[in-house]
């Protein structure tokens, strides 16, 4: 089995780039940058290049649900765009002729599920072109999206191209900041500075089960 990782930013992927191929499974992990062009460009890159049979998201997300804590960690059920609307009668987050949503791959969401991972967190995550800090924002896409726990700039897109190619998906975010519950800056700061090293070991843990 090839199992393919994206990471967005330098920091992620020198926390993920240790992660080592076996004799049964191989790992390919790829920088694909910020945002959701560069994110949709490298994942149909590690498709096209690679083959894999499953294609995870790795990285860290904004949480939107209070009954989470910084470095907990999410696994997307289901992935929407918070800044794409096409009109009616199109659902918010909808790209018109795709679906309302994107969803986790059944047979990776069992598979999670069974490890039985304290602190692991299921439901929505959604995307978009910005960097989302100001607790009003954040408020905006709750109100929209009340279903959706993280908000982060590359999932959905990433979830896009593999829905296009047939490719059994999920994303997995470490949450580095919860503006509803203070200063998102400071939280996301003291994340990279302090917490960061170990937060992906959860991640790491759910890539070696698959």
């Amino acid at each position: 089995m090839t199992i393919g990782v994206l990471a967005a930013m330098d920091k992620e992927f020198e926390l993920l780039s240790s992660l080592k191929s076996s004799k049964d499974k191989q790992i390919i992990v790829l920088k694909c940058g910020i945002g959701k062009v560069n994110a949709a460009v490298n994942t149909l890159k590690l498709i096209s290049e690679y083959k894999p049979n499953i294609i995870l998201s790795v990285g860290v997300a904004g949480g939107l649900n209070t009954n989470m804590q910084i470095m907990d960690t999410i696994v997307g059920t289901s992935y929407a765009y918070h800044d794409v609307w096409c009109g009616k009668p199109n659902k918010k987050g909808q790209v018109q002729g795709l679906p309302e949503s994107f969803v986790i791959d059944s047979y990776i969401l069992n598979e999670i599920k069974e490890l039985n991972i304290p602190n692991l967190h299921f439901g929505q995550i959604v995307s978009g072109d910005c960097f989302v800090e100001k607790k009003k924002d954040y408020e905006k896409i709750t109100n929209e999206f009340p279903l959706a726990k993280a908000v982060d700039m590359e999932s959905t897109a990433c979830a896009q191209v593999c829905y296009l190619n047939n490719i059994p998906f999920a994303a997995l975010r470490i949450i580095s900041d919860i503006p509803l519950k203070g200063d998102s800056g400071k939280q996301y700061n003291d994340f990279w500075s302090d917490l960061s090293k170990n937060s992906f070991e959860v991640a790491k843990k759910i890539i070696f089960a698959l």
